[in-house]
């Protein structure tokens, strides 16, 4: 790494998740810089999604993490985060049981996000104050050596410029994108390290309703893992989740890895039956849900992250080229927290902004 920062004013932000968007507000925190930030999806959140069903506005459903697992030690240590989370009311206490959850500790407290889990991610958004684009799938990363710039190529057909690129996408999506920055300073270690991450799939369908049901709201509990079924593995009762009663109910059923990788070559149609048969099958008085809607990851859950946990990996030095994301950590909130920490910490090394564009700290 050189002693010499680079003076940089563009920043481009790969993901619109949760690390992504974390790590938008710290920079921002640092200087008034022009960042942008790119999603592949039409709306936020990665992993922290949350699907609102066209033309009804009181009925939306977490559909990947659905709860935060937190210590009393980590609140304190990543105070900055959690208080104004907390003050704010965007995360609260679950006050509802989950069923079959084993706790690690008694320790730790769960909590649940009232506005949805996409709330969170919108939160540091705001703080970041920065340019969001949908829809914008990165497909190609090429550096221009004579400017010392990064040329990012979107499958839409944008082209644009930047002085950093941040990518917090898993890894194996970072390894799929073309350009010649996969061959620039390659170190064997690294790109090695990165290939053995792995991640493993899962379904999920939402089950939607027009009008409250009885028998979700008489059942003991919120959420419940199904530790003995070999295709479903999680439901989570959204509006009781959350303790919302005006919400129209819906239902989020998760697959376990194992079934998603198996049927892997089945229709979304033939995913959706085999899903319900079976939820029905576990839950005969579930009543029939006026709609319901299938959804697939490809990256669900981390099973071999990135050797060590480093929490980013510095893939060039100028200009700025960062890989991050949970797969440098763990699958979990904090987990993003940590890499967008360390993806700042390891930018100032390496980039200075222009003089007068400083943000003091508030």
């Amino acid at each position: 790494m050189s002693s010499e920062k680079t003076v940089v004013s563009k920043i481009l932000i790969i993901g619109g998740g949760l690390t992504g968007s974390v790590a938008a507000s710290l920079i921002k925190n640092e200087a008034f810089v022009e960042i942008e930030l790119w999603e592949r999806l039409e709306q936020i959140g990665g992993r922290y999604q949350t699907y609102r069903t066209p033309g009804t506005p009181d009925c939306s459903i977490d559909i990947g993490a659905q709860y935060v697992t937190l210590s009393l030690e980590l609140m304190r240590s990543q105070a900055k985060f959690y208080d104004e989370l907390l003050e704010k009311q965007l995360l609260v206490p679950l006050g509802q049981k989950i069923e079959n959850f084993r706790r690690l500790s008694e320790t730790k407290t769960t909590f649940v996000a009232p506005g949805g889990t996409d709330s969170l991610v919108s939160h540091f958004l705001s703080k970041a104050d920065c340019q969001v684009f949908l829809e914008h799938e990165v497909k190609e990363i090429n550096l221009k050596e004579n400017e010392q710039v990064w040329e990012v190529i979107a499958s839409n057909g944008k082209v644009k410029e930047f002085d950093v690129v941040i990518l917090t996408i898993p890894i194996p999506e970072v390894l799929k994108l073309e350009g010649n920055f996969q061959n620039i300073n390659q170190d064997d270690d690294i790109k090695m390290a990165m290939e053995q991450v792995k991640y493993e799939p899962r379904c999920a369908i939402a089950m939607l309703y027009k009008e409250p049901v009885k028998y979700l709201e008489e059942l003991p509990m919120s959420m419940k893992y199904f530790d003995d079924d070999d295709l479903i593995y999680f439901l989570s009762i959204n509006s009781k989740k959350r303790e919302r009663n005006k919400e129209t109910p819906s239902i989020i059923v998760q697959s376990t890895t194992s079934f998603a990788k198996d049927n892997s070559g089945k229709n979304e149609n033939e995913l959706t039956k085999m899903m319900v048969d079976r939820i029905r099958t576990l839950m005969p008085d579930l009543p029939e849900p006026s709609s319901t809607k299938f959804f697939y990851w490809s990256y669900a859950e981390l099973t071999e992250p990135y050797i060590d946990n480093p929490g980013c990996v510095v893939l060039n030095d100028t200009p700025c080229l960062i890989s991050g994301g949970d797969s440098y950590t763990e699958s979990s909130f904090n987990g993003c927290i940590t890499s967008a920490l360390v993806i700042v910490e390891e930018l100032l090394k390496r980039v200075k902004f222009l003089r007068g564009w400083r943000r003091r700290s508030s």
